[in-house]
C-alpha cells in the first residue's frame, strides 16, 4: 500500500456508509451475522487491540522522528526493510474503524443500545466543553 498526500477537500468519511459497507463485508466475507456470543465479542476486541497497538505504534514511531529520537535516515531504513510508518498509521486508522464499526454492529445485534449509549457519551463530552466556557461563551452557544 503506498499512500498519496493530498490537499485537505473539507470533505469526510460518511461512518453511516462506512458502517454499512462493513456490515455487507462481513457478511459476503461468511462472517457470523446473528447469534453472537461473549466468545464472539472477546475475538472482535482483540481485533480492535490489534489495530489500534498497531496504528499506536506507528503513531510513536512518527512522534519519534518529530522529536529527533529518530532520523529521517532510520526512517529511510525503516521503509528498506517494508516497514513505512506513514504507510502504517494511515492503514490502522482506517482498519481500526473497521473493526470498531464491526465491534459495535455486534453490540447492537446483541441487544445493546448504542444509540443511546452514543447519545450519553455526547452529552457527557459537550457538559465538560460547557464547564470551560465564560458565561457570555455559554449563552452564546445556548442561543446557537
Amino acid at each position: 500500500m503506498s499512500i498519496e498526500f493530498v490537499e485537505p477537500d473539507n470533505t469526510y468519511i460518511d461512518y453511516n456508509i462506512a458502517a454499512i459497507q462493513v456490515d455487507d463485508w462481513n457478511g459476503k466475507g461468511g462472517n457470523k451475522t446473528e447469534g453472537f456470543t461473549f466468545l464472539d465479542l472477546y475475538n472482535q476486541a482483540r481485533l480492535v487491540k490489534e489495530e489500534a497497538v498497531e496504528t499506536y505504534d506507528a503513531a510513536k514511531t512518527l512522534k519519534d522522528i518529530d522529536s529527533g529520537i529518530l532520523t529521517l535516515e532510520n526512517l529511510e531504513t525503516l521503509k528498506d526493510e517494508g516497514y513505512d510508518p506513514l504507510v502504517e498509521v494511515l492503514d490502522g486508522a482506517m482498519d481500526s474503524v473497521v473493526v470498531l464499526f464491526r465491534f459495535i454492529s455486534m453490540l447492537e445485534i446483541m441487544g445493546y443500545d448504542t444509540n443511546k449509549a452514543w447519545t450519553r457519551v455526547m452529552d457527557s463530552l459537550d457538559s465538560k466543553i460547557m464547564e470551560n466556557l465564560t458565561q457570555e461563551e455559554l449563552t452564546y452557544a445556548k442561543e446557537n
